[in-house]
């Protein structure tokens, strides 16, 4: 699978391996540690790969629906809009833009 960010007028390709769905993958680009992730409907959402509650990586975090769970402590966030659901307290997921087009998944910084 191909992805291709976007961040001030630079791109960057990256190949990883199929997403299924409910599944994540991590990538490095433009200095940046990001969790791409396939929801059940097949949706791709693109996030900073921690979670803001104690700077844990989301790498290993359980994908459902459309969310993803902390593995560490169990938060649980919203992949449409980055939002902790049910503590407001641990703050929101930093979201990006995704989109796929032609079979490419296009990542906006």
């Amino acid at each position: 699978m191909q992805l291709v960010i976007e961040s001030d007028g630079k791109r960057e390709l990256v190949e990883t391996p199929e997403l299924k769905a409910e599944t994540s993958v991590q990538i490095d680009a433009f200095r940046k540690d990001l969790l791409v992730v396939k929801d059940a409907s097949g949706e791709i959402y693109a996030i900073e790969n921690y979670c803001p509650h104690a700077i844990q990586t989301l790498t290993d975090g359980e994908v459902f629906g459309s969310m993803i769970k902390c593995k560490k402590h169990g938060a649980v966030f919203s992949l449409v809009d980055g939002r902790c659901i049910g503590n407001e307290r641990i703050g929101n997921l930093k979201k990006y833009s995704a989109s796929v087009i032609d079979g490419t998944i296009i990542i906006r910084l």
